[in-house]
């Protein structure tokens, strides 16, 4: 009888592990080792790759669900939550709107990095935060494969390493850098496999025993739910989020966190509990610098907090108030910040239409679509795209025809 690993290889035929990697959420290497038996999968990733290879159920079939567990012990809460989790991929009908794309570069793979231990730990924590300050100046086109590729340099030697404690500080990097994979996953437009490797990051965190990292990376999936329209699931992996985090979580976390949950709130007509959350978020942030914040939720300030205030307050109709904390935001953002500054262009967009100042609204709007597709963000674009329709009553004005011939001929979608 074939084992899953065999099964796994005889199934992929021709196609390299590399391409099947790049139509699920996970690395090569860890592919390379389920197919060796070094690895033992679990149901939704079987599922995932079942599809991707358009087994017909051949691949389910071969699966059998492994028997050991070498973690540390899970919270009852964030075990809840990934139950939740997985659920909710198992439903499968929000995948029907993913929008896949590419981006190319110019960077190429590198070496393992020398050392071990804490060294080699320092070394990635290191790169990782420079890759993502990569990201954040040029995003995808300056940095995707990049990012791709110390993740699987990443996982490759966790996947080495034998249970154990160094194995559990292996299994919080590389929580980091899938949630870093995930989320250019999520700007380019790959909302399925985004989604997906949100919840890998999660589980890599959960192994680590980091309540933080988890609970991070399950509000982060929470934002792809909110760009998909599905407003309660959205708000219900931040419930989940916020539970997760409870009050052991880094404060910074914990005030992201409510930021994003006030927002889904708005989604779904909650303005008392969205205002709580801001509140809430607002609160936390004096403890945010303490001087230990993690690496992925470094960007956490009150620029940060001051953009969710803004989208908050447009989703409730409250354009005067959203334009306030956009302008805020604004005020304070960091220059590195590039992608991030078309998410305050498109909030401060929304309230100048809202007040009916047309020609305004125009000109940020076109700075957010510069920005949007010098960075190659999908997700960006596509909230222009969003705030453009609300144009379509005032299609006949001059900036708005203006607006719309810049988009066919200046730029081109990313």
């Amino acid at each position: 009888m074939e084992t899953f690993g065999q099964t796994l290889r005889r199934l992929r035929g021709t196609r390299s592990l590399r391409s099947l990697a790049g139509l699920t959420s996970f690395s090569k290497s860890y592919l390379h080792d389920l197919e060796t038996g070094r690895r033992s999968p679990y149901r939704e990733l079987v599922q995932a790759l079942d599809e991707a290879l358009g087994a017909g159920g051949q691949l389910l079939a071969a699966y059998r669900p492994d028997e050991h567990d070498n973690g540390p012990e899970v919270s009852p809460v964030l075990e809840e939550t990934l139950r939740l989790w997985d659920d909710l991929l198992r439903r499968r009908d929000f995948l029907l709107t993913t929008t896949a794309t590419t981006a190319a570069t110019g960077l190429a793979a590198f070496p393992s990095l020398p050392g071990g231990g804490s060294e080699r730990l320092a070394a990635h924590y290191e790169l990782h935060e420079a890759i993502g300050r990569l990201g954040n100046l040029r995003g995808a086109p300056g940095s995707f494969e990049l990012t791709l590729d110390h993740h699987d340099n990443v996982m490759t030697w966790y996947h080495a390493t034998p249970p154990g404690a160094e194995r559990s500080r292996i299994a919080a990097l590389a929580s980091t850098t899938a949630g870093l994979v995930a989320f250019a996953r999520f700007d380019i437009g790959q909302y399925s496999t985004a989604h997906r490797g949100f919840r890998e990051a999660a589980g890599l965190a959960a192994e680590a025993g980091d309540i933080s990292a988890a609970a991070n990376n399950i509000g982060q999936a929470s934002r792809v739910m909110g760009v998909l329209g599905r407003h309660h699931d959205a708000l219900n992996l931040a419930d989940a989020a916020v539970r997760t985090a409870g009050s052991s979580a880094h404060p910074a976390v914990r005030s992201w966190l409510h930021a994003v949950r006030g927002y889904h709130h708005a989604t779904v007509d909650h303005p008392d509990a969205a205002y709580a959350d801001l509140d809430a978020a607002w609160s936390l942030l004096p403890q945010a610098d303490d001087g230990a914040k993690p690496v992925y939720i470094g960007y956490l300030d009150a620029s940060e907090l001051s953009k969710w205030s803004a989208h908050t307050r447009n989703q409730l109709g409250e354009p005067r108030p959203a334009l306030a904390a956009a302008t805020d935001a604004q005020a304070q953002w960091p220059g590195i910040m590039v992608r991030g500054s078309a998410e305050l262009h498109v909030a401060a967009a929304r309230a100048h239409l809202a007040t009916k100042d047309l020609d305004q609204a125009i000109t940020v709007l076109t700075h957010a679509a510069t920005i949007a597709n010098s960075t190659g963000s999908v997700r960006n674009f596509r909230t222009v795209t969003d705030v453009r329709a609300r144009l379509s009553p005032y299609r006949d004005h001059r900036s708005v025809a203006e607006f719309d011939e810049y988009l066919l001929t200046g730029l081109g979608r990313p």
